[in-house]
């Protein structure tokens, strides 16, 4: 299954949780990558794609946290633009932009592919 979006700047708070070695411990284990420091930030353009709704949902793969303090987040391995293996974590907070997709990566990716605000991208599931 395929779905665009839109690059856009985030927060800056990917960078943090990306950091955490608990994190970075379980990305390497589910992923088998350890992701570079930050999120890549896509707005989804067409929300009428049930099915990437419902991925996010799924709860096949989660990064646990160590306590309360932090929370959860599922994981989808995915692949954005035909050939960048990556993956959407999607933080389980309330009120967690339904539209946004986080994606993290082996690599800087809007470094390696010339990514700027506005951009758009097919991630593949």
């Amino acid at each position: 299954m395929k779905t665009r979006g839109r690059v856009l700047s985030g927060k800056g708070k990917g960078s943090f949780f990306t950091e955490l070695e608990w994190a970075k411990r379980q990305f390497v284990e589910i992923l088998g990558f350890e992701p570079v420091p930050g999120t890549l930030n896509i707005r989804l353009e067409d929300m009428r794609n049930r099915d990437v709704l419902e991925l996010r949902r799924s709860r096949t793969l989660t990064i646990e946290p160590p306590d309360k303090s932090f929370c959860r987040g599922i994981v989808l391995p995915t692949v954005i633009n035909d050939f960048v293996k990556c993956a959407i974590v999607v933080p389980q907070v309330p009120n967690y932009d339904p539209h946004l997709l986080e994606i993290i990566a082996p690599i800087n990716l809007r470094e390696k592919l010339n990514l700027k605000d506005g951009d758009t991208v097919t991630l593949e599931f």
